[in-house]
Formats: structure tokens, C-alpha cells, sequence
């Protein structure tokens, strides 16, 4: 299959997935993080607990990614549009062989870069915890996430329950956290030179 076939084809894809998505549903999902933010920082006030920008914008940001993954994965389906079965069979496809194993590959690639900001922004919101820890709980938050929209796509019939989804999802939320490790460690030494000195 030539270059531009595959670019296509991804293309494609892409344009498959985002479909039904508006921007009134952005700004939507937009304003309701403004407003969460907004209430968890009058609450902590409230409190007597101080909450910093970069909580704020990172809270933010979360809700917002956490809105774009469930637009693409469920709400943009029609309830009881697919067949609502479960696929246990992993399909990771493949660049070289027939039309469906390169479209199954393109899928597999997708599910895993539509994961990786969700990774990275877990790993983040984790910033004090130690390294393995933080490292553990977000793969697992990432395969709990994986799993919830799995099992609601299989009771809506709005998706199929696939273990390959799984796989794909959990990758990119553990590559997601790996760069948000090595963000994390630069910028640990960056503080430490300064306070050198």
C-alpha cells in the first residue's frame, strides 16, 4: 500500500471519529470545566486551603480532556447503533496485508495516541506522589478508564467491548505517563541548578 494510501486512510479515520462532535459541544465542555474550577476553588477557599494556578489549569484541563475522550468514545454514537458484543480477540492490525489489517493497525495507533495526553495529564496530577506510585496509579486509572467506556459502549450498544481498546488505551496512558515522568524529572533538576546556585 503506498504512503499516501496510508495518509489517507488515517485521514480518513480521524475525520470518522470526530464526526458528531460540534463546537457548541467544545464550549459547552469548556464552560462547564470553567465552572467546576470555579466552584472547587470557592470551596477550598472556604476551607482555608490554598489551591495554586497550576492545579487550577491542571483540574482544568483533566475535565476537559476527560470531555473530549468520552464525546469521541460514547456520546457521539447513537444508543443501541452497534451490536453491543465483546471481542476478546486481539487485533492489532498490521501496516503490511490487506485493507482491514492496515485499517486495523491505523485504529490501534489512534486508540493509543488518543490516550497518551490522558497519561500524561494523570501523571501529572500525581506530581508529589513517587515515582513507581504515581507510575502504578495512573496505568490503573487509565485501565479503569478504558474499561468504564468499554462496558458502557457494551450496555448502550453504542460500541463493542474490545480487548483490544483495552490494550491500546492502557499504552497510551503508560506512554502518556512515561513523558510526564521525564517532563517531571527535568523539571525537578532545573529547580535543583537553581537552588545551586
Amino acid at each position: 500500500m503506498p504512503v499516501n494510501d496510508y495518509y489517507e486512510m488515517v485521514k480518513n479515520l480521524i475525520s470518522e471519529q470526530l464526526r458528531g462532535i460540534y463546537v457548541r459541544d467544545l464550549i459547552l465542555l469548556v464552560l462547564v470545566a470553567l465552572l467546576v474550577i470555579v466552584i472547587v476553588k470557592a470551596l477550598m477557599l472556604k476551607k482555608g486551603k490554598e489551591v495554586s494556578k497550576g492545579q487550577l489549569i491542571l483540574t482544568f484541563c483533566t475535565i476537559c480532556y476527560a470531555g473530549v475522550l468520552l464525546m469521541i468514545t460514547i456520546f457521539r454514537r447513537e444508543s443501541g447503533s452497534r451490536t453491543g458484543n465483546i471481542s476478546i480477540h486481539l487485533n492489532l492490525g498490521s501496516i503490511r496485508g490487506g485493507w482491514y489489517r492496515v485499517k486495523q493497525a491505523a485504529y490501534s495507533i489512534l486508540n493509543v495516541l488518543l490516550f497518551v495526553p490522558w497519561g500524561f495529564l494523570l501523571r501529572l496530577k500525581r506530581f508529589n506522589d513517587g515515582h513507581v506510585r504515581a507510575f502504578f496509579m495512573t496505568a490503573l486509572t487509565g485501565f479503569l478508564t478504558s474499561f468504564t467506556i468499554e462496558f458502557f459502549q457494551l450496555a448502550t450498544k453504542r460500541g463493542i467491548f474490545e480487548v483490544t481498546d483495552l490494550v491500546t488505551n492502557v499504552s497510551g496512558t503508560v506512554i502518556g505517563a512515561i513523558m510526564a515522568t521525564v517532563v517531571i524529572a527535568i523539571a525537578a533538576l532545573k529547580k535543583q541548578d537553581k537552588k545551586n546556585e
